[in-house]
């Protein structure tokens, strides 16, 4: 596996400054940040 130079990583709190003015809902992941996408129920996250 090789590393992408090319991600961009950021903290939590810039995370959550950022996550505020955001129109999507976003999850934060190893100071990664992925929009989340179709239905994100509480069932659907624990059939995972």
């Amino acid at each position: 596996m090789v590393a992408n130079p090319d991600r961009n990583y950021i903290s939590t709190q810039e995370y959550l400054e950022w996550e505020e003015r955001q129109d999507i809902k976003y999850e934060y992941v190893n100071d990664q940040v992925f929009a989340m996408t179709g239905d994100i129920s509480i069932s659907n996250i624990f059939s995972l």
